[in-house]
């Protein structure tokens, strides 16, 4: 057991070295610990947020930590990253009038995957990274939630609230206006989550998912008078 700290502790993402876990608690903000449990949880962040969502190391950035959440003094989640690599407060990268959740860097740190509310459902939307001034390119056209980029960044998967998969094929120049989703299957993923609900193996061909079965729970039924049976 890596926690034991009052309060909740979810949503780990693993440091690119392996030698930290962050994850977020409902007592008090983001903590790292090392996966052994040698030494206590250090704080790195006193905020509750969504997520933490990813570990990056980037030429530019440094090591961060992206995740969602609202910041002070707003009311609709932002896309946030907190540097990790010296003294440092957090900033929005992706910051507009909707909810902008479940960031994920492309593999080769160019591109950010996010979903937004904008148009009133969650949709998928794709900018460079870090992100410019310039509005992320929308991908889904019904719904899109927990993108996850293959290994080499050439694809990007998603599920929508429909429980259908999806694949995006990206060239090597980056997402285009005229780029289309490509459906691949049913896949009954616990899309409520913030959290992704599958992995994608590295090559893309295979899925490890949090399914949710379709099953309903067992009936109680109650006799009454039952000992007059048994005479």
């Amino acid at each position: 057991m890596l926690t034991s700290e009052p309060g909740t502790e979810t949503a780990p993402v693993w440091s690119s070295d392996g030698k930290h876990v962050y994850y977020r608690s409902d007592n008090g903000g983001v903590f790292r610990k090392e996966p052994d449990g040698t030494s206590g949880p250090v704080k790195v962040l006193d905020a509750l947020i969504n997520g933490p969502g990813q570990f990056v190391k980037h030429p530019t950035l440094g090591s961060v930590l992206l995740y969602f959440g609202v910041p002070p003094n707003q009311t609709s989640m932002d896309i946030l990253i907190l540097p990790l690599d010296g003294p440092a407060s957090p900033r929005a990268i992706v910051a507009t009038p909707s909810a902008d959740v479940e960031p994920q860097v492309s593999p080769d740190g160019k591109w950010l995957a996010y979903s937004s509310s904008e148009t009133g459902a969650y949709e998928l939307y794709v900018a460079p990274f870090p992100p410019a001034d310039q509005k992320g390119l929308r991908i889904s056209r019904s719904g899109g939630r927990q993108a996850m980029w293959r290994a080499d960044s050439r694809e990007l998967f998603f599920v929508n609230d429909a429980r259908k998969f999806y694949v995006v094929r990206i060239p090597e120049s980056g997402p285009a206006p005229d780029i289309a989703p490509e459906f691949l299957f049913d896949m009954h993923a616990n899309v409520a989550n913030t959290r992704n609900s599958y992995v994608p193996s590295a090559d893309g061909q295979r899925f490890l998912v949090n399914m949710v079965l379709d099953t309903e729970d067992a009936p109680i039924n109650v006799i009454s008078n039952w000992l007059a049976g048994i005479n």
